[in-house]
């Protein structure tokens, strides 16, 4: 298995579009591809999967252990605000700052 990561602070994204590295993934794929080896990429999200499952990396990672807890975490606070909003909101305290803070 040979593999790379896509994972770098949101100032380094633009490296990932640069020829030079496009050009470096597509070897790695190749290469794998023509010594019977698997390609895996750690990719940012799902979105990436289609795109570099089509340069040949057959091993896809999405995200990251903190990444995915805390896409998590957003999920969660998002369904509990929207069910304080809505018509059940009597179970919030009045005035409880940790629940009216949005």
């Amino acid at each position: 298995m040979l593999a790379a990561a896509a994972a770098a602070a949101p100032q380094d994204i633009e490296k990932f579009t640069n020829p030079d590295f496009v050009a470096a993934l597509d070897h790695v794929a190749a290469v794998a591809r023509a010594h019977g080896k698997g390609a895996g990429m750690l990719v940012r999200d799902a979105a990436e999967v289609a795109g570099y499952h089509a340069r040949g990396f057959t091993f896809l990672g999405i995200g990251s252990d903190s990444g995915l807890v805390a896409t998590g975490a957003r999920t969660q606070l998002a369904a509990a605000r929207a069910a304080l909003a809505g018509p059940s909101a009597t179970v919030r305290a009045a005035g409880d700052p940790r629940l009216d803070a949005r």
